[in-house]
């Protein structure tokens, strides 16, 4: 409390200087950078693999933000979805799978 009360003037300060604010918007322009690459890589990379899932993350974000459903709804509907997509798409690639491995690449697996 002590520390608010001591630098409340500079605050103030900091608030009405225009170069403080840019370094502000700049700042927030980083972390929304960071955020966004950290959101890429590891979530956007290995669970936006096909149309159907991109689909269904474009359908749950509009229901998030335009049809304002909660959440939680959108979290189990998503599960649920996500889960019948896994089933459908690895029973339709066990059928294609061939019953011997490619011989001319050695490093095909059974």
């Amino acid at each position: 409390m002590l520390l608010v009360t001591g630098l409340l003037p500079l605050w103030n300060r900091l608030r009405a200087s225009a170069v403080a604010q840019s370094l502000l918007a700049g700042a927030n322009a980083t972390v929304v950078g960071i955020l966004l690459a950290a959101l890429y890589q590891p979530i956007w990379t290995s669970a936006i693999d096909s149309g159907k899932s991109l689909a269904l993350a474009l359908i749950l974000f509009a229901g998030l933000q335009v049809w304002k459903i909660a959440p939680w709804i959108l979290v189990v509907i998503g599960a649920v979805l996500g889960g019948i997509f896994f089933v459908t798409t690895r029973a339709s690639s066990n059928r294609s799978k061939p019953k011997y491995p490619d011989m001319d690449n050695p490093f095909s697996t059974w």
